[in-house]
């Protein structure tokens, strides 16, 4: 994965997720703000929404294409694409970190699942 805006702006973990007892904290919109303009509030629950959105779309398209009689080729196909949504989602940002990558990367699973016949 490449680095997000907030590696390349000099930013390391420690300034989006705060350590508490012995773990990481998990970022809400509120940390975003505080270092932030307030406006920066609306831009996580964009980057979120849009990911979200993304994903239920990825999982609809799955769901309809694996109804299709798929050759052994497409099932492979589909089964590399869950794949790497599930790396996606291992990241657990719903979409914040690296959020222009992450929509792209979306958007072209989304793309590959339409051209298996």
């Amino acid at each position: 994965f490449p680095k997000d805006l907030m590696a390349e702006g000099g930013a390391d973990c420690d300034g989006c997720h705060e350590h508490k007892d012995g773990g990481i904290s998990r970022s809400n919109a509120a940390t975003c703000a505080n270092c932030h303009e307030e406006s920066y509030r609306k831009t996580f629950e964009e980057w979120q929404t849009a990911y979200k959105e993304l994903r239920a779309g990825l999982e609809a398209a799955l769901a309809e294409k694996k109804k299709l009689s798929l050759s052994k080729e497409g099932k492979a196909r589909l089964s590399k694409i869950e794949k790497d949504i599930r790396k996606l989602d291992q990241d657990g940002s719903t979409g914040v970190h690296n959020s222009q990558f992450t929509q792209d990367v979306l958007t072209k699973l989304a793309k590959e699942i339409q051209s298996i016949a």
